[in-house]
């Protein structure tokens, strides 16, 4: 079964604070429903629309973090 790794967790939680959504909302993040995980990819594209791309319009380092991210929320239903 796939997992978070701490990085990817980490990096879920920033995105969440910003949003002033609770991570203890999701609390068992290995086990949600598909309806969840969508919930959090969306959470995570929108920090990617507002903070990943630079001003040239060329994905930045931390914008390549956060596709990472949304690939391993999508592989929990795949």
């Amino acid at each position: 079964m796939k997992k978070l790794n701490l990085n990817e967790i980490a990096l879920l939680k920033t995105c969440l604070q910003k949003k002033k959504i609770s991570f203890d909302y999701y609390e068992d993040i290995n086990h949600l429903s598909k309806e969840q995980y969508n919930q959090l990819r969306d959470i995570v594209c929108d920090e990617l629309i507002k903070n990943g791309f630079s001003i040239n319009g060329e994905i930045n380092d931390y914008g390549k973090k956060l596709e990472d991210l949304i690939d391993s929320l999508g592989r929990f239903f795949l």
